[in-house]
Protein backbone atom coordinates (compact mmCIF):
# COMPACT_ATOMS: atom_id res chain seq x y z
CA UNK A 1 0.00 0.00 0.00
CA UNK A 2 1.13 3.45 -0.85
CA UNK A 3 1.32 5.93 2.02
CA UNK A 4 -0.48 9.29 1.27
CA UNK A 5 1.49 12.38 2.06
CA UNK A 6 -1.28 14.75 3.17
CA UNK A 7 -0.42 18.46 3.41
CA UNK A 8 -2.86 21.21 4.43
CA UNK A 9 -6.64 21.16 4.79
CA UNK A 10 -9.33 20.06 2.38
CA UNK A 11 -11.71 22.63 0.90
CA UNK A 12 -14.58 21.19 2.96
CA UNK A 13 -12.69 21.73 6.22
CA UNK A 14 -11.89 25.33 5.26
CA UNK A 15 -15.53 26.05 4.33
CA UNK A 16 -16.73 24.65 7.67
CA UNK A 17 -14.29 26.84 9.64
CA UNK A 18 -15.34 29.95 7.67
CA UNK A 19 -19.02 29.14 8.28
CA UNK A 20 -18.46 28.78 12.04
CA UNK A 21 -16.60 32.11 12.15
CA UNK A 22 -19.41 33.80 10.20
CA UNK A 23 -22.06 32.43 12.60
CA UNK A 24 -20.10 33.62 15.64
CA UNK A 25 -19.62 37.08 14.10
CA UNK A 26 -23.34 37.26 13.30
CA UNK A 27 -24.20 36.57 16.93
CA UNK A 28 -21.53 38.74 18.59
CA UNK A 29 -21.57 41.94 16.49
CA UNK A 30 -25.13 43.00 17.49
CA UNK A 31 -24.27 42.26 21.12
CA UNK A 32 -21.22 44.54 21.04
CA UNK A 33 -23.10 47.38 19.32
CA UNK A 34 -25.67 47.28 22.14
CA UNK A 35 -22.89 47.45 24.70
CA UNK A 36 -21.40 50.62 23.19
CA UNK A 37 -24.75 52.42 23.07
CA UNK A 38 -25.42 51.51 26.72
CA UNK A 39 -21.94 52.74 27.65
CA UNK A 40 -22.58 56.09 25.91
CA UNK A 41 -25.93 56.40 27.69
CA UNK A 42 -24.27 55.66 31.02
CA UNK A 43 -21.59 58.29 30.36
CA UNK A 44 -24.26 60.92 29.57
CA UNK A 45 -26.12 60.12 32.79
CA UNK A 46 -22.92 60.25 34.86
CA UNK A 47 -21.81 63.60 33.39
CA UNK A 48 -25.27 65.04 33.99
CA UNK A 49 -25.32 63.66 37.53
CA UNK A 50 -21.95 65.32 38.20
CA UNK A 51 -23.29 68.63 36.85
CA UNK A 52 -26.38 68.21 39.05
CA UNK A 53 -24.21 67.69 42.15
CA UNK A 54 -22.13 70.78 41.34
CA UNK A 55 -25.31 72.80 40.79
CA UNK A 56 -26.71 71.50 44.09
CA UNK A 57 -23.55 72.58 45.92
CA UNK A 58 -23.93 76.10 44.52
CA UNK A 59 -27.50 76.52 45.81
CA UNK A 60 -27.93 78.62 48.95
CA UNK A 61 -30.66 76.40 50.38
CA UNK A 62 -28.98 73.14 49.29
CA UNK A 63 -31.92 71.98 47.19
CA UNK A 64 -32.86 71.68 43.55
CA UNK A 65 -36.38 72.63 42.47
CA UNK A 66 -38.63 69.78 41.37
CA UNK A 67 -38.81 69.36 37.57
CA UNK A 68 -35.49 71.09 36.93
CA UNK A 69 -34.31 69.94 33.51
CA UNK A 70 -30.73 69.19 32.48
CA UNK A 71 -29.97 69.30 28.74
CA UNK A 72 -26.90 67.29 27.73
CA UNK A 73 -25.32 68.15 24.36
CA UNK A 74 -22.76 65.84 22.76
CA UNK A 75 -20.97 68.72 21.05
CA UNK A 76 -20.17 72.29 22.02
CA UNK A 77 -23.23 74.42 22.59
CA UNK A 78 -23.93 76.85 19.76
CA UNK A 79 -26.86 79.00 18.75
CA UNK A 80 -29.45 77.25 16.59
CA UNK A 81 -30.97 73.79 16.47
CA UNK A 82 -29.09 71.09 18.36
CA UNK A 83 -29.77 67.59 19.58
CA UNK A 84 -29.90 67.26 23.36
CA UNK A 85 -30.56 64.47 25.82
CA UNK A 86 -33.04 65.72 28.42
CA UNK A 87 -32.90 64.65 32.08
CA UNK A 88 -35.53 65.61 34.64
CA UNK A 89 -34.86 66.06 38.35
CA UNK A 90 -37.75 65.19 40.68
CA UNK A 91 -37.98 63.66 44.14
CA UNK A 92 -34.21 63.31 44.46
CA UNK A 93 -33.89 61.32 41.21
CA UNK A 94 -32.39 62.25 37.86
CA UNK A 95 -34.16 60.42 35.04
CA UNK A 96 -33.90 60.54 31.26
CA UNK A 97 -37.08 61.76 29.60
CA UNK A 98 -36.24 59.65 26.52
CA UNK A 99 -33.46 57.39 25.28
CA UNK A 100 -33.35 59.43 22.07
CA UNK A 101 -32.06 62.94 21.57
CA UNK A 102 -34.55 65.79 21.37
CA UNK A 103 -34.05 68.65 18.93
CA UNK A 104 -34.00 71.98 20.76
CA UNK A 105 -33.30 75.53 19.66
CA UNK A 106 -30.56 77.19 21.68
CA UNK A 107 -30.11 80.92 21.84
CA UNK A 108 -27.69 83.07 23.79
CA UNK A 109 -26.65 86.65 24.27
CA UNK A 110 -23.03 87.71 24.49
CA UNK A 111 -22.28 91.12 25.96
CA UNK A 112 -18.49 91.15 25.52
CA UNK A 113 -17.02 89.27 22.61
CA UNK A 114 -18.19 85.74 21.88
CA UNK A 115 -18.55 84.55 25.47
CA UNK A 116 -22.23 83.71 26.06
CA UNK A 117 -23.78 85.25 29.16
CA UNK A 118 -27.40 84.16 29.03
CA UNK A 119 -28.89 81.10 27.33
CA UNK A 120 -32.41 80.20 26.21
CA UNK A 121 -33.82 76.84 25.18
CA UNK A 122 -36.91 76.27 23.07
CA UNK A 123 -38.37 72.79 22.62
CA UNK A 124 -40.70 72.49 19.65
CA UNK A 125 -43.36 75.19 19.62
CA UNK A 126 -43.08 75.91 23.36
CA UNK A 127 -41.95 79.30 24.60
CA UNK A 128 -38.21 79.78 25.05
CA UNK A 129 -37.04 79.47 28.66
CA UNK A 130 -33.92 80.76 30.40
CA UNK A 131 -31.10 78.31 31.00
CA UNK A 132 -27.80 78.41 32.84
CA UNK A 133 -24.57 76.71 31.86
CA UNK A 134 -23.51 73.97 34.26
CA UNK A 135 -20.38 74.84 36.21
CA UNK A 136 -17.33 73.03 34.92
CA UNK A 137 -19.17 71.50 31.95
CA UNK A 138 -19.61 73.23 28.60
CA UNK A 139 -22.09 70.65 27.31
CA UNK A 140 -24.91 70.87 29.87
CA UNK A 141 -27.57 73.56 30.22
CA UNK A 142 -29.88 73.67 33.24
CA UNK A 143 -33.47 74.96 33.12
CA UNK A 144 -34.97 75.76 36.52
CA UNK A 145 -38.78 75.97 36.58
CA UNK A 146 -40.36 79.30 37.48
CA UNK A 147 -41.53 79.76 41.06
CA UNK A 148 -44.97 78.31 41.64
Amino acid sequence: MKKMNRKGFTIVELVIVIAVIAILAGVLIPTFSGITSRAQESARIQETRNAMMEYLAEQDDGTIKKNTKFYYFEKDIAAGEMDAYVFNYADGELTATSKDATTVTVGYTAANGDTPEAYTIKVGEAEAVSAVLATGNDNILIVVPAAE
